[in-house]
């Protein structure tokens, strides 16, 4: 056995080792290279160590774990004679007299020649010494593991000489072995838990697709269920309110008047859930035509005179300009009529501004209120399903929202090749902008 050994072969191979587990997480793969390396790469096997051993702390179980195990002769010899598999050596961190539980307690390296001091309470004195007698070991060299100065497992270093006969420059390699030993178990077992809260979280985004599919099934259909009967309320409805005029006092006439607009509200909501269902299965049809911008902007925008003069709202009407573009007429007056909507029924009072301006490539439709505008932490929400302000929107009691109108808007405008957006400031008001391609 030489005592002398090649220390720039060895800072060589601790240098190749580093880089190993500075480019490899998988756990599996560093952890089987570990006890190997020193002894064989780096010739420690010529200075008489034989057999190194990989130990972690398991903080579940609360036990300090065999892990891996070098493959040498030795250490295929203390496998056949020991009572206890390897994997199945557990030590119990509460207990007394392992040498391995004392190194990780008190963050120290310790020595011993006697083999009971690595396996209670696991294994009987006898039985340990028996495992030591296979494989001619002398000296077991036990390094505590720290990762941010708290111990998570040791490195176990036995060889067939006495400690006497280990040098200082060992010891220091040693101990540098130990330390990239430490960074590749930590790297290791962030992979490794990255890895498993991947594969749950694909399996939990399966179930979420599926719900999200069920959900958009049962829209649909119910949808398509409550549509015929709400007609055939409605059409009731108005049969009776033209041909028993007469018959109707004022306070009848009050709650007519309300149940159509509760009616009207219903059926609105039910082409919206139609809507979202045609957009998610792909079967939304448009009617792209050339169009003139400002005729269907000001149509829209006149039709919400009355709500706005009843919410003591100033409507501004856009300034008259000239724009051509395709786009399919119905659902760009869906959009503007959401958009004008919204910032009626949001802003209590004050003002609502629809302005139409151009440039080379586009038009620009901007919809400015001065209501209480948008908190920054609700902008997500703002184009998603059922999204909606929690706070910043406050209703001023015409309706209820559904969160599905901006997410339909930005559906049509992005169908049609354009983007929307807003812009918002707490208590000084939202602006809802789209723009869209200029007619060639």
């Amino acid at each position: 056995m030489s005592s002398k050994f090649d220390s720039s072969r060895l800072i060589k191979v601790i240098l190749s080792l580093q880089s190993l587990i500075l480019n490899t997480l998988d756990y599996d793969k560093v952890i089987s290279k570990i006890a190997n390396t020193l002894l064989f790469d780096a010739g420690f096997i010529n200075l008489g160590y034989r057999i190194i051993v990989l130990t972690l702390v398991d903080e579940n179980q609360r036990t300090l774990n065999r892990i891996s195990l070098s493959k040498t002769e030795e250490a295929q010899k203390t496998q056949e004679v020991s009572v206890v598999p390897f994997h199945k050596i557990e030590i119990p961190l509460r207990s007394e007299g392992n040498i391995l539980i004392k190194a990780i307690k008190n963050k120290k390296s310790y020595h011993t020649n006697y083999w009971p001091d690595l396996f209670r309470p696991i294994l009987k004195d006898k039985d340990a010494i028996a495992n030591q007698n296979a494989a001619g070991i002398k000296t077991s060299l036990v390094m505590p593991i720290l990762v941010r100065n708290k111990s998570i497992g040791a490195l176990i270093f036995s060889m067939i000489k006495d400690y006497s006969e280990v040098s200082k420059q060992e010891l220091i390699l040693i101990k540098a072995f130990t330390d990239i030993v430490s960074l590749a178990v930590q790297n290791s077992k962030l992979y490794s838990s990255t890895k498993t809260l991947a594969s749950k979280l694909k399996v939990a985004n399966s179930h979420l697709k599926e719900l999200d599919k069920m959900k958009d099934e049962f829209i649909s259909i119910a949808s398509h269920e409550l549509k015929t009967p709400l007609s055939i309320a409605k059409n009731n409805l108005w049969m009776y309110q033209n041909t028993a005029k007469k018959e109707i006092d004022e306070k009848n006439k009050r709650f007519l008047t309300e149940t159509e607009s509760s009616l009207t509200r219903l059926q609105s909501i039910i082409n919206e859930l139609l809507d979202i269902s045609r957009i998610q299965q792909g079967r939304m049809m448009f009617d792209i035509s050339p169009n003139n911008i400002y005729e269907l902007t000001i149509e829209v925008t006149k039709s919400f005179e009355k709500l706005a003069h009843k919410n003591h709202i100033d409507l501004i009407l856009p300034e008259k300009i000239k724009v051509e573009a395709d786009v399919d007429p119905v659902k760009y007056k869906e959009v503007v009529e959401n958009l004008i909507s919204n910032a009626v029924k949001y802003s209590g009072s004050g003002s609502v501004r629809i302005s139409i301006e151009k440039d080379n490539k586009n038009f620009k439709v901007s919809v400015t209120d001065s209501g209480p505008g948008i908190d920054k932490k609700d902008y997500s929400k703002i184009f998603t399903k059922f999204g909606r302000a929690t706070q910043g929107l406050k209703l001023d009691g015409t309706g209820t929202s559904t969160g599905l109108g901006l997410y339909i808007a930005k559906s049509y405008i992005r169908a049609m090749n354009g983007k929307i957006g807003f812009t918002s400031q707490l208590g000084k008001g939202t602006a809802f902008f789209f723009t869209l391609p200029i007619k060639k």
